[in-house]
């Protein structure tokens, strides 16, 4: 009997081993890209844009000189180059590069931009223009 007992014990002990080891593998860790791979995985497409806080996005598309941030894209490439486009025809292309830890872009060696959100789906670009804060957001 007491046989009996220490041969399930063992067994119980066995399949519930065998269970979190099958269980547990690899894919289940999340995998964390590098801020350069999450710029580059492909085209961002602007969402909107905030002005010093209020959302100017439709006021600038409705304005006497239209800019529909909707019709605008950004690539982002990994040999530092990238392409902006406007309506899907490319509006300007050039440089760009990570700076101060990775919190700006430098773009032509001449314009910073801070980098105030960067996720797999979200962009967003702040631009100081004369003192007003921009904010652009991009999607993917």
């Amino acid at each position: 009997m007491i046989m009996n007992a220490l041969k399930n014990i063992y067994l119980i002990l066995f399949l519930a081993l065998s269970i979190t080891l099958v269980s547990c593998d690899d894919e289940d860790d999340p995998i964390t890209k590098s801020r350069t791979e999450m710029l580059t995985a492909g085209v961002w497409t602007g969402d909107k844009v905030i002005e010093d806080g209020e959302d100017v996005t439709d006021i600038w598309r409705e304005s006497s000189n239209p800019w529909d941030m909707q019709k605008y894209s950004i690539e982002f490439l990994e040999d530092g180059t990238y392409i902006q486009r406007y309506e899907g025809q490319p509006d300007q292309s050039g440089t760009w590069e990570f700076i101060r830890d990775e919190e700006f872009i430098e773009f032509n060696g001449v314009e910073k931009v801070e980098v105030g959100t960067l996720e797999n789906d979200e962009l967003q670009l702040i631009y100081d223009r004369e003192g007003v804060e921009q904010e652009h957001f991009f999607v993917r």
